[in-house]
């Protein structure tokens, strides 16, 4: 025990003997800072340190009231109140310095007494992060780790001893530079938090998408900042069936514009319960052909011009069906590259090929239960056309990467602006496939063979425009409607639409003033230079070029393809090579 130093006061007998006896190191001060008395607990734990009794005695003004930087811890103080701080002696021991004004007798005085603590960020957290079932780092502004509580030391594939192999966020957020944690910390500061998405690195080195928030976690004596995380896998795997969610009810929002829709549409065509618009006899035997097929399940295919309305026919069969309240999905065959349509169609599984980082269903299995609409079929690869057939025949396809054939009720709508069975005979379009699409074939009418359907079909455009452009066009003149019906629209209801859009777009109100084209076009949209006869006809992929060149070849050396006056002499490249390519074209001798 240090000796004492006699006060100016007299400090009670009990008070003493209780210093002495306190199994905690205690020391008792005048108010000027001398030492009264300490215990031998105080006296040993000063030994083993390099501070003197007066460094226990130092107080931390920020927490005590109206406190000047220089303040005398005695004089600051009132009678019973009391300043915590931590220390750390010699070989990392932790304790919490508890120093209370005392008034004993005429006078006072200062009580110091030591708790043993642990290091400040785990006597914080340990205790209870360690149960929270979320993921928690204490870190200071640069980067350093102080504490990671045992549910993320498990994520990553620590053991708890293994604790202290993690010492800063650079070994678990991978690529991490000072200046990009500097910016993160430097938003903490000013907006009082920052969010972020990232990837953690498991102790296996494997990668883990984190969604993670920083804020301040402000000590006396330094300043850290509390990070959690949250593991995100689930929520990036779902991510396209969200996506897929929000195109249903994106669809649903307009359930009751469409029901609108519908009962204005029907003044036009004598309400029949389709959202078609016509007057005309031709357009209204392809209603009843509609209404016909429609409450069953048999596969239709829709032949006609383009912009004639083959989607809107699709989509009607369908409303009109028993599977109403079921996915509608859409599929354009002409706008998929080759390599993508197998896993747009089927689908694909993690793994299954690079990049392909999670599950992702197909449209046949988005459609299951309801129907899918094939577009523009005729240009569909004759591999995939193998695959869609036994998935009209069996109902059953397998995604890509996957070991067990998946099921699906899906009613198929296909259609096509291409002569298939022409197709068929250049060996481009499966003989059984078409069979199996021309179950209940519906021509669409091009509009010159509707003429009928042109007044109501323009009444019924005044009507989306107005509400689009938000305008109040009446209608057109009987002039402009008999000029319009001599045109023979090529681009079919397609063209008759953005002819109105147009109109409307130049004109402020009243009538609306319908131009027609400068100069009918004597060719087809498309026109380019037909190799084989010179003429101009239509434009054709650089693949069915070659499809046609070889097969004119092979026509005229009767199917020989080596040898002397072969086809692969004509064409000056190796008889294997040709195989090869005729196969990949689907050539048969």
């Amino acid at each position: 025990m240090a000796d004492i130093e006699q006060p100016s006061f007299l400090i009670p007998d009990p008070v003493m003997e209780w210093v002495q006896a306190n199994p905690l190191p205690t020391l008792l001060a005048t108010e000027e800072g001398e030492t009264v008395v300490t215990n031998k607990a105080f006296d040993e734990l000063l030994a083993q340190s390099e501070l003197r009794t007066q460094d226990f005695l130092i107080g931390h003004p920020e927490e005590v009231p109206d406190a000047s930087p220089d303040s005398n811890l005695f004089e600051t103080l009132k009678s019973g109140q009391c300043v915590v701080k931590r220390i750390t002696l010699a070989k990392n021991q932790h304790y919490t310095t508890h120093t209370v004004k005392l008034t004993v007798s005429e006078g006072s005085c200062l009580c110091c007494m030591l708790m043993p603590s642990e290091h400040p960020a785990q006597a914080r957290f340990s205790a209870i992060l360690n149960d929270v079932a979320c993921f928690i780092i204490e870190l200071d502004l640069k980067g350093n780790l102080f504490y990671i509580n045992d549910q993320l030391l498990k994520h990553l594939g620590y053991a708890p001893r293994e604790r202290d192999k993690l010492y800063h966020l650079r070994q678990i957020i991978q690529n991490l530079r000072e200046e990009r944690l500097q910016r993160q910390m430097e938003d903490v500061d000013t907006n009082g938090s920052t969010h972020f998405r990232t990837e953690f690195l498991r102790k296996d080195g494997t990668l883990c998408p984190m969604e993670v928030s920083i804020v301040s976690s402000r000590t006396p004596d330094n300043s850290l900042y509390l990070l959690t995380a949250r593991d995100i896998s689930s929520q990036l795997e779902h991510e396209g069936a969200l996506k897929e969610a929000l195109v249903q009810a994106e669809l649903e929002v307009g359930a009751a514009a469409d029901e609108n829709h519908r009962l204005r549409t029907q003044l036009d065509h004598g309400g029949d319960g389709t959202h078609l618009i016509y007057h005309s006899e031709a357009f209204a035997e392809t209603v009843r052909q509609i209404r016909m097929v429609a409450p069953t399940d048999a596969t239709v295919l829709i032949t006609g011009e383009t912009g004639t309305g083959k989607e809107l026919i699709a989509k009607t069969i369908h409303d009109l069906s028993a599977r109403v309240d079921q996915p509608f999905v859409t599929v354009d065959c002409g706008s998929l590259p080759p390599e993508l349509i197998e896993s747009e169609l089927f689908g694909y599984r993690r793994g299954a090929f690079t990049g392909a980082a999670k599950d992702r269903q197909g449209r046949f299995e988005l459609a299951d239960g309801g129907t899918i609409f094939l577009d523009e079929i005729g240009e569909l690869p004759l591999l995939m056309q193998t695959r869609l057939l036994r998935v009209l025949q069996d109902g059953e396809f397998m995604p890509l990467g996957a070991t067990q054939v998946k099921t699906v009720d899906v009613r198929v709508v296909a259609a096509t602006n291409r002569d298939l069975p022409q197709l068929v005979k250049e060996g481009t379009f499966r003989r059984d496939l078409f069979y199996r699409l021309n179950v209940f074939p519906i021509r669409t009418v091009p509009l010159r063979e509707r003429k009928d359907d042109i007044n109501p079909l323009v009444r019924h455009f005044i009507k989306k425009f107005n509400t689009k452009f938000e305008k109040d066009i009446s209608g057109i003149d009987s002039t402009t409607l008999d000029r319009i019906k001599q045109y023979e629209f090529p681009g079919n209801v397609r063209e008759l639409e953005n002819m109105v859009e147009r109109a409307f777009i130049i004109t402020s109100g009243g009538t609306l003033p319908l131009a027609l084209p400068q100069h009918e076009p004597d060719q087809p949209e498309t026109p380019v230079l037909d190799l084989f006869d010179g003429t101009l006809t239509e434009f054709l992929s650089f693949e069915e070029y070659q499809r046609k060149y070889i097969q004119l070849v092979l026509d005229n050396t009767g199917g020989k393809v080596s040898g002397k006056g072969g086809a692969a002499e004509i064409l000056q490249i190796h008889p294997q090579t040709l195989f090869s390519k005729m196969r990949k074209l689907g050539i048969r001798r």
